[in-house]
């Protein structure tokens, strides 16, 4: 369990992860495009994306679109992951 809250934390620091806690985290519902893509492109959701590996791939194969992923934490927040 020390190493699974430990993997948390450090996943928690990633720019590109959007929790609780975060001053974005509220803010981003509806304007994911222009607050954090900077971008207007279709959005692609993915649940259940682990630790985003497969989201970021897709997103390197489909760069004319923006992916979101989220997962949930064995804490019970969530967490989103976009690609490059």
């Amino acid at each position: 369990m020390k190493s699974k809250l430990k993997r948390f934390e450090i996943i928690s620091q990633r720019e590109n992860v959007l929790e609780p806690g975060k001053d974005i985290y509220l803010k981003i519902k509806g304007n994911w495009n222009k607050d954090y893509f900077k971008r207007d492109k279709p959005i692609t959701l993915e649940l259940a994306c682990g630790r985003g590996e497969y989201t970021v791939g897709m997103a390197k194969l489909f760069p004319d679109r923006n992916f979101i992923g989220v997962d949930k934490k064995g804490t019970g927040s969530g967490k989103e992951v976009r690609g490059p």
